[in-house]
């Protein structure tokens, strides 16, 4: 049985020895028909981020943008975050509820730009991984992400 630890580095590649008190999980990003490499190539950057619960809401604990350069398909999408700097996000395992990638046709990461989704569960996290199924298309994402958290 997997141990929940105290704080949850979220990655595309392992770093090296992680602290006794964290986990790090590998984001595993898998791709739908709608993820065409003409849709893939509109990003300009995507954010991963980080949701837990406030007063029985859900809102943004943490958010890592990162910019893309003419990404064609998912395996380079991975690629450009596995470039950035790791871990691409540090939040409390405790209060982590759920995983959002967002790609967005600006710079930036804003509101109403997106063209890419997908969410995950903490829960589902199948031994290291965490499988975030992605979808593309505006009409299909949301318009906005909740709020961070107080």
């Amino acid at each position: 049985m997997r141990t929940m630890l105290a704080r949850l580095g979220l990655l595309l590649a392992l770093t090296g020895c992680p602290a006794a008190e964290d986990e790090e999980v590998a984001l595993t990003l898998v791709d739908d028909a709608s993820c065409t490499p003409a849709r893939l190539t509109a990003l300009a950057s995507v954010s991963v981020e980080v949701y837990g619960v406030d007063d029985g809401a859900l809102c943004t604990l943490a958010r890592r943008c990162v910019t893309l350069d003419a990404v064609t398909t998912v395996a380079a999408l991975e690629a450009a975050l596995r470039a950035a700097m790791q871990p691409l996000i540090d939040a409390p395992l405790a209060e982590t509820r759920q995983i959002a990638v967002l790609g967005h046709d600006r710079l930036g990461c804003g509101e109403d730009d997106r063209e890419l989704c997908g969410f995950a569960d903490i829960a589902d996290v199948e031994g290291d991984a965490l499988p975030v199924a992605l979808r593309c298309g505006p009409a299909i994402c949301p318009d906005s992400v909740p709020p961070f958290c107080p």
